[in-house]
């Protein structure tokens, strides 16, 4: 697993029995930032959906049951506050603990399929070479299932950045980053495949 929920770099080599999985990272970014951005997400998904809903409950009230549904000013200070402020609190908790940081690339997943995101759906049955690359993804998940020769010829998977740097401006300071927003994979195959199939679903 990696040690912390950033876009990672992954090599999988299947020739490699004792340690087939490595991970790298484009950006220097620590364990606590990585963690509040995860917990940020889901956290603001979760209670943006809720808000939506209780606004929906209150047009419904007020149009079919004739009563209206009154909250003071001061309690959306309140919600903004605990929404913005909730996240940091807890990452402060949970960045060095290592299973719930292993869950964090599932809320990720969550976060960005719930209720109605899309993710992208590849089948491949036939190959004319012995590698098949899949570009511009944002590595938020990607999920492969391999069958029959396509499983058997498989030797290595790599997911890696596009190497190019942006400028991120905050207040007056610029700086560059490497990219860690758009990403490819390629699967190395043995042999070219001719029976089976490769599923892969990703975003």
């Amino acid at each position: 697993m990696a040690k912390r929920p950033s876009n990672a770099r992954i090599f999988i080599d299947y020739r490699n029995k004792k340690n087939p999985v490595k991970f790298q990272y484009p950006t220097n970014e620590d364990a606590y930032r990585a963690t509040r951005k995860s917990i940020t997400s889901f956290w603001i998904s979760i209670n943006g959906y809720l808000f939506i809903l209780f606004l929906i409950f209150s047009v419904l009230a007020n149009t079919f049951l004739g009563f209206q549904v009154y909250i003071p000013n001061k309690y959306y200070t309140y919600f903004a506050i605990y929404l913005f402020l909730t996240p940091y609190i807890l990452s402060l908790f949970v960045y060095k603990n290592d299973k719930i940081v292993s869950l964090l690339p599932k809320l990720n997943k969550f976060s960005v399929l719930f209720p109605f995101g899309k993710s992208r759906y590849l089948c491949v049955k036939k190959l004319n070479r012995r590698t098949l690359k899949i570009e511009y993804f944002n590595n938020i998940f990607f999920d492969y299932k391999a069958t029959n020769e396509f499983s058997k010829y498989l030797e290595r998977v790599e997911i890696t950045e596009y190497k190019f740097k942006f400028i991120t401006k905050r207040f007056w300071i610029k700086k560059k980053k490497n990219n860690d927003l758009m990403w490819k994979a390629i699967f190395y195959f043995k042999r070219i495949p001719k029976r089976g199939k490769l599923e892969v679903i990703y975003k």
